[in-house]
């Protein structure tokens, strides 16, 4: 029975139309436990591991079974071309031989080249920054590739502060330029005072001259949450523009941090750690020409949502149209428990509405780490820690709506590979290219 299962599976696949060109498909590719994992996402949204054997002979002949290469142990980002071409991989590692900071670990990207069968292959040894970030368990938002591919910049590495012990006083913001070969090359690097609380978070404007970190505690000068936003020059030098510090600072924790590909908006989501209003809160902003972050009139909204969970996990996504914002947490309310919901945003001033159509999705999700949207924004996935088989690791599948409505993909393909919208794999960060 399981062998008719199965191939009926097989033979659904050979006739989805999607399969006819590999080169349309999107890729999704997930780095956890020492190891980078590639898939591709069916028309339907289903994520299918390259290399899966039920795969027709047109499709699979050219790719590989058990597609994974070795990655950081302890990856926490992962970041793409928007070609698809080169990907990276930001985390921590043992340090090297002959370090002479007084961290315990250093922070590391790296590089990889992505074959035509998707099939992702270590460019050269690890770029090293300074100490490492990663005091949480990933996945974390540190890495942020420019829209025209040329340019990576890197939240990560600890400065210290010998005069007073070797205490944390600021962080690294790095830029590099993305070689033709896929290779990094430094080109500039900024300070800011202060120490993610626990990891920063890291957006790029769509114009690409402004780069913004949220979740720094400031030192130097008081204490707060900050949201820094840096200049970058033509050649990808950084400098500290402008730092926004918000009303009860030193007790905002960040959940996400997102800027818009198709308008001057940016957005953020934190949550107050005492008084009354514990649930998160987003956080909207124009940026003018010259940089000036212009708050929008009613972005400060209240989601009603309280974090599902820790303050480093990524829990904002932005449609790629820029018409969409997604924030996932728990209801307020004990009867619906966890949700993602949707706001729609105005083209013209950026402005947030909550849309009617958030997808209560109480028993599908258990142990929430982050969302991310596909390139088409059709589809959400949500990696979470105990949603699969026996409370096992899984990614839910989730489809979007014209009018911002989430709704479950039911989408199955049969066989042991995925159940009705979970796929039973390890999750941490992800990223997906077309």
């Amino acid at each position: 029975m399981k062998r008719l299962v199965f191939v009926a599976a097989a033979c659904l696949l050979c006739a989805a139309p999607v399969h006819a060109h590999r080169d349309h498909l999107q890729r999704a590719y997930v780095a956890t436990n020492g190891r980078l994992s590639a898939y591709l996402v069916a028309s339907n949204g289903e994520m299918l591991p390259i290399g899966f054997k039920g795969l027709p002979a047109r499709f699979g002949g050219s790719l590989r079974s058990k597609v994974t290469v070795p990655t950081l142990e302890q990856a926490g980002s992962i970041a793409a071309t928007p070609n698809g071409r080169f990907l990276y991989v930001a985390g921590c590692a043992p340090t090297p031989p002959g370090y002479t900071g007084n961290a315990g670990s250093v922070e590391e990207i790296e590089a990889y080249r992505v074959g035509l069968a998707g099939v992702p292959r270590e460019i050269a040894p690890p770029t090293q920054i300074e100490g490492c970030l990663a005091g949480n368990a990933p996945p974390y938002q540190t890495l942020v590739v420019s829209a025209n591919g040329h340019r990576l910049f890197a939240a990560g590495g600890i400065s210290y502060d010998i005069a007073s012990g070797g205490s944390k006083d600021s962080i690294h913001v790095h830029a590099f330029r993305i070689e033709p070969t896929g290779q990094l090359l430094p080109v500039g690097d900024a300070q800011i005072a202060g120490l993610p609380d626990p990891t920063p978070y890291v957006a790029l404007d769509s114009s690409g001259r402004w780069l913004f970190v949220a979740g720094l505690v400031m030192l130097r000068g008081g204490s707060g949450m900050l949201l820094a936003e840096l200049r970058v020059g033509a050649r990808g030098s950084l400098r500290l523009a402008a730092a926004i510090r918000f009303a009860d600072a030193n007790e905002i924790a960040f959940n996400g941090l997102a800027a818009s590909r198709s308008g001057p908006f940016l957005y953020a989501s934190g949550t107050p750690l005492s008084g009354s209003a514990l649930s998160t809160h987003l956080f909207g902003y124009r940026i003018a020409a010259g940089g000036a972050l212009e708050p929008i009139p009613g972005a400060a909204a209240d989601t009603h949502l309280i974090p599902t969970a820790q303050p480093n996990y990524e829990s904002l996504a932005l449609a790629p149209s820029g018409r969409r914002l997604y924030v996932m947490g728990t209801s307020t309310s004990a009867r619906d428990g966890a949700l993602i919901a949707s706001y729609r945003v105005d083209p013209r001033d950026g402005a947030l509405r909550p849309s009617r159509g958030s997808t209560i999705a109480t028993k599908r999700i258990a142990r929430p780490q982050t969302i991310a949207l596909d390139a088409t924004g059709r589809y959400l996935y949500e990696m979470d820690e105990a949603a699969g088989f026996m409370g096992g690791p899984a990614v839910l599948e989730f489809r979007t709506g014209a009018r911002g409505a989430i709704v479950d993909n039911d989408a199955c393909i049969g066989g042991g590979i995925a159940f009705c919208g979970r796929i039973p794999v390890r999750t941490g960060p992800i990223v997906i290219v077309q």
